[in-house]
């Protein structure tokens, strides 16, 4: 049977959603591709941004554990909110996904940042970045994630993002980095943060094959209110997920 990677990148055309294949993504492109979701997953509101959009959750498994991951925490950074919709309406049907939807939870914020998906921005509608925001909890979109992630507790949680291309590895653009949040200057391995680099290591060699030498990983400097340092320091594993640039993309 084909791992799940293969199956992706054989079929990769035929499983994209064209209604998001576009970088600008907003509230209204992605309501709309909700009716395309499976009867199995679940939609859900968890709060309201500053101007008011909502912002949803997708839940999808019946397994006793959950794993929260969010997207769009900056408005011009959508890649990763298209690859998870790709995967939430476009489901694998073989027995190593369902195996996983058996043994856990999946919930999927896909638009944390409504308001500056709007303006195509960095920051929220009230001019901050929410990654500097997981302490203070100004912004009321950081405020629902953290409620979120306490409600849920989950056992692993991912942090996507977008990185300028600008990054490399060995001359070649990174196409995707990764990273395991440090939870203090020292930059010390708890048994969460080895946990993280142990799924970090094990991604990064099942799509190896695929992307040669565009994975990279990322700068691992303390930010002690940026929401991955925060939520590894709850001994939550947290993966921050950069996705970046290929050649032709």
């Amino acid at each position: 049977m084909k791992t799940f990677a293969e199956y992706w990148v054989e079929n990769f055309n035929g499983l994209r959603i064209k209604e998001l294949d576009k970088r600008h993504v907003v509230l209204e492109d992605l309501k709309a591709v909700f009716n395309q979701l499976p009867n199995k997953v679940s939609v859900s509101e968890i709060g309201q941004s500053f101007e008011n959009r909502p912002i949803h959750k997708l839940s999808i498994g019946h397994g006793p554990k959950n794993v929260l991951a969010w997207s769009c925490m900056h408005g011009n950074e959508t890649t990763s909110l298209r690859g998870w919709m790709d995967l939430f309406v476009n489901q694998p049907v073989n027995s190593h996904f369902e195996k996983l939807l058996s043994e856990f939870t999946i919930h999927f914020i896909p638009m944390l940042n409504p308001d500056g998906a709007v303006r195509y921005t960095r920051r929220n509608a009230m001019g901050l970045d929410m990654n500097r925001d997981a302490r203070a909890l100004e912004t009321p979109e950081m405020k629902f994630l953290v409620m979120e992630i306490d409600r849920l507790n989950p056992v692993l949680a991912f942090n996507l993002h977008d990185q300028r291309n600008i990054f490399a590895v060995n001359n070649v653009p990174a196409t995707i980095s990764f990273l395991a949040p440090s939870i203090d200057v020292e930059r010390t391995v708890p048994q969460e943060r080895a946990i993280t680099m142990d799924l970090i290591g094990a991604a990064a060699e099942a799509i190896k094959p695929f992307i040669n030498d565009g994975i990279g990983r990322y700068t691992d400097e303390y930010y002690p209110t940026a929401i991955g340092e925060f939520v590894q320091q709850k001994g939550i594993p947290t993966i921050l997920v950069e996705c970046g640039a290929a050649k032709n993309d």
